[in-house]
């Protein structure tokens, strides 16, 4: 299938995450320095006014718009403390030249630090200290201080050596209160050049705003924020605006992803020229690969099942086989047409066909059982070698009457380990079974155990061995050739059992390919302890 790579839907995701991002920042930076600006200018300062300071070198006060300075006044003072200009008519009711010094200073030179506090059984007492301000070293340098008493009197210090009181006016200025609506601070300026002096003069600008208290400062941010009634409506809009344009390009996109693959409902149909978004035509592409696996695996599927309904049709008949002559032998006996001489060997024969038919079918239940998720072992903590040496005893004679030899090689210390008994005996038996059924007399079985980092277990025997294009499914249920050397007379399910047995016991079983003393069939068995 190829489709038309239009977009990316990853990349359109980023871009309208980034849209969103900044429609959010946008709205919000713009809110905020909008509240901002208003809080600056309901607060207005010397700094703001010093932007025209320009005029002010250049003694155009008329020049600058006080509109802009709601509540705030000035006057310029010369260089002999005598007034020159004001927007305050009353400024010399409240300052004249001499109470100057008693201002703070807004370039920094000094300011004034106030405190007023009562001493112990004594009244009310101010203490002022003046503070210069050192740009080289960037430390506060206490240049002087007064000591007042309730009533303003000086009464220690070396500041205002000239006064021995200060007034209520006086005060108010060293706190920065112009009056009771504003505050003041002043700022030494040099004019431009003079061409008659060629030099500029000097000159002291008082500076008067409104009072900041925490009422006003309440007020004015309520104000302000007033601002996000109105922009919070407006972000609203324009997410909502924006996530509609979003939700509509999705479904389109989806739409289209659920018509090609809807397409394949009608088998093979190529779908050209969709215009997908590049993730979604891999989809798309990736559910067509997954179709092609799915019509591959029910393929698969399909040849599993017959190849297991071939073999259970195999199993049929080799079920068949011994029942056929058990039923015979049995009628002749009931038809009295077996002589006398030759009973007991029609007996012993429909007894070994019953025993294989039994074992066909034992095997069989007990692989479809074993397949069953609610199969559990019935395990317990035995020494695994006295376990093992007791069941080869028993088992000897059954060797030893087949032509065989056994040889040991059985470690001596106990080995502990959690083992179905009935499970590992069929594990033993299978393997063994197999070595005398498809050996000829003479064959040697060789049995190993011992314990390392884990429990080794390896049966072998050097017998007629194994046929190259059996081994790599020896292991598979319903091998039904006699070549694979299984237990069940036909029924492959042998060494599929045993198989399953030791995976059930944490262990894995595997056919080595390189065996030692002379051993043409090893199974090499490994188990965690």
């Amino acid at each position: 299938m190829k489709t038309k790579k239009s977009y990316s839907f990853s990349k359109y995701i980023i871009i309208q995450f980034a849209i969103y991002t900044l429609i959010i920042l946008g709205v919000t930076l713009l809110t905020y320095l909008s509240i901002n600006w208003r809080l600056n200018n309901s607060f207005l300062v010397l700094d703001d006014f010093l932007l025209y300071k320009e005029k002010l070198e250049y003694e155009d006060y008329d020049g600058i718009p006080m509109a802009k300075f709601p509540g705030c006044d000035f006057a310029i003072y010369d260089e002999n403390n005598e007034l020159i200009y004001t927007t305050d008519g009353d400024v010399n009711d409240i300052v004249d030249g001499a109470d100057l010094e008693f201002v703070n200073d807004y370039s920094g030179t000094y300011y004034y630090n106030i405190f007023n506090y009562k001493e112990k059984n004594r009244d009310k007492i101010y203490k002022i200290y003046k503070t210069l301000y050192d740009t080289e070293s960037n430390e506060e340098i206490v240049v002087g201080n007064a000591k007042l008493n309730e009533d303003l009197e000086i009464v220690d210090g070396n500041l205002f050596n000239e006064k021995n009181s200060l007034t209520e006016r006086e005060l108010d200025l060293l706190n920065g209160y112009y009056n009771d609506e504003q505050m003041v601070e002043k700022y030494e300026f040099t004019t431009s050049y003079d061409y008659d002096t060629e030099i500029g003069g000097k000159r002291t600008l008082l500076f008067m705003s409104p009072t900041f208290t925490s009422e006003s400062y309440d007020t004015a941010v309520a104000d302000a924020n007033k601002v996000w009634f109105i922009s919070i409506p407006i972000l609203i809009i324009i997410i909502i605006i924006e996530t509609y344009i979003f939700n509509r390009r999705v479904k389109k996109s989806l739409k289209e992803l659920n018509r090609v693959i809807s397409s394949y409902e009608n088998e093979e149909i190529i779908v050209k020229d969709t215009n997908l978004p590049k993730e979604f035509d891999e989809v798309a592409e990736s559910f067509e690969n997954l179709m092609e696996k799915l019509k591959k695996s029910n393929e698969e599927k399909m040849k599993i099942y017959e190849d297991k309904q071939r073999s259970i049709a195999n199993l049929s008949h080799d079920l068949k086989t011994p029942l056929t002559v058990i039923s015979g032998y049995s009628k002749a006996f009931l038809d009295d047409l077996v002589p006398d001489n030759k009973k007991r060997r029609y007996m012993e024969s429909i007894n070994k066909k019953a025993l294989v038919a039994t074992d066909a079918i034992d095997s069989l239940f007990l692989y479809t059982h074993m397949n069953n998720s609610e199969y559990n072992l019935c395990r317990e903590k035995i020494d695994i070698v006295t376990f093992t040496k007791e069941y080869l005893a028993e088992k000897y004679n059954e060797i030893e009457s087949a032509g065989m030899d056994l040889e040991l090689d059985i470690e001596e210390n106990k080995i502990m380990f959690d083992v179905d008994k009935k499970a590992f005996i069929r594990i033993y038996e299978n393997i063994i079974n197999n070595s005398i059924k498809y050996n000829k007399k003479g064959t040697k079985i060789y049995f190993k155990m011992w314990k390392d980092k884990t429990l080794n277990i390896v049966i072998g025997d050097n017998g007629i061995g194994i046929d190259k294009e059996i081994k790599d499914k020896l292991f598979e249920p319903f091998v039904t050739s006699n070549k694979a050397r299984t237990s069940g007379e036909g029924t492959g399910l042998g060494l599929a059992i045993v198989k399953n047995f030791v995976e059930l016991h944490d262990g894995e079983i595997v056919l080595v390919s390189k065996t030692h003393k002379k051993m043409k069939t090893e199974f090499l068995m490994k188990f965690k302890i």
